[in-house]
């Protein structure tokens, strides 16, 4: 890391003297589309470029930086954009190098062009955005090798999980992505190594991607209770749907069981087990008792209706013969059954609208 930082700082001061150059932005500086277009055309510059291309490749940054001050202003940035630019498909990228990138990616442009936006305003914008293209190719360096590192790291037990699960990390998201890509490459002892690793609490996790990738790859009922607890995001969602295709379904059920308790993930739990097959009863009765919640007892009748298994019907046919007409659950059970499609669920109504003590208590069967 020092010497990283002792190569950002040479080439800082190398570059120094041709970033301040570019400090002022005067009227000289603002070129029109046509004089922009004519260096873009330029054989000349082109020539230039594949003359000071060697001492790119080789990283004597300060050869190059110094035959760049020699040249007008819009021609030194298009110069600085083409590099960039070349850098997006280069297979290596030494630090030296990188440290040069990360100077162009926070300088600032002053060769502008100006563009009319509708008919009231004209605003400046770079002729050559080469910051925003030295931090794409910076972004498409990491993102190429960094799983690489990754693999290497991990399958050593070396990971700085800290370094890099931590709210200062300007870098989290790509890195994280980069980790989860090797994650199931990794052996068991590994990820159970990764797991323990990922428990501490000062691991900062910006969202659910790492969590739910290591519930789903180690089967850990411990991650999968975390991953739930926390804020629902698609990762959570995903590792719910993950967990009724790829587990037997009493073992599906008790997880969907922990993710229903979180608020945000209930109805969608209880839409994946009603999908479990073999449906398991302890599921058809978790989801009948659901009927009596004040809040979701409608979302619960609504799951149901989905079902046409007999168990489930005739579940809710006792409820409405043997309950309160006045309980949530005798409601929503009807609701159920109204909402159902079947062809057995309209001939169960039907039925039910025969019996005395339902005409009583609800009148005659509406005829659809």
């Amino acid at each position: 890391m020092a010497v990283a930082k002792w190569i950002g700082l040479m080439v800082l001061l190398f570059t120094s003297h041709v970033f301040a150059q570019q400090s002022q932005v005067t009227a000289s500086n603002i070129f029109t589309s046509e004089q922009v277009a004519k260096v873009e055309r330029s054989h000349k510059l082109k020539e230039r470029f594949d003359v000071l291309l060697p001492l790119f490749l080789d990283s004597e940054l300060e050869a190059l930086n110094y035959n760049l001050t020699t040249l007008p202003v819009i021609q030194r940035e298009y110069l600085f954009y083409l590099f960039c630019q070349y850098a997006m498909d280069v297979n290596y990228l030494d630090d030296k190098t990188q440290a040069w990138l990360e100077q162009l990616a926070m300088a600032r442009p002053t060769a502008l062009t100006e563009k009319q936006h509708d008919a009231d305003f004209v605003v400046s914008e770079p002729a050559f955005d080469y910051p925003a293209q030295a931090r794409a190719a910076l972004k498409s360096w990491r993102d190429k090798h960094q799983h690489l590192d990754f693999h290497r790291q991990l399958s050593q037990g070396q990971l700085e999980v800290e370094a890099i699960f931590n709210s200062n990390n300007p870098y989290l998201n790509e890195q994280q992505a980069s980790l989860a890509r090797v994650l199931p490459m990794q052996t068991p002892k590994r990820l159970l190594w990764l797991e323990d690793q990922i428990q501490q609490p000062s691991v900062f996790f910006a969202d659910n991607l790492i969590i739910a990738t290591m519930a789903n790859l180690n089967s850990s009922e411990a991650l999968y209770r975390r991953l739930w607890l926390r804020p629902v995001d698609q990762y959570s969602m995903e590792a719910a749907w993950w967990v009724k295709n790829n587990y037997p379904s009493q073992q599906a059920f008790e997880l969907l069981k922990i993710a229903a308790k979180n608020p945000e993930l209930t109805e969608h739990a209880w839409q994946l087990m009603a999908e479990l097959k073999p449906m398991p009863s302890a599921a058809e009765a978790y989801l009948v008792s659901a009927l009596a919640s004040d809040d979701m007892g409608e979302v619960a009748a609504q799951v149901l209706a989905q079902l046409n298994d007999r168990n489930v019907l005739t579940r809710l046919v006792k409820i409405v013969t043997e309950g309160d007409p006045a309980k949530n659950q005798t409601q929503n059970a009807w609701l159920s059954l109204f909402l159902n499609n079947s062809s057995e669920a309209r001939k169960l109504i039907k039925q039910l609208f025969e019996l005395d003590s339902i005409r009583k208590n609800y009148g005659p069967v509406q005829q659809q």
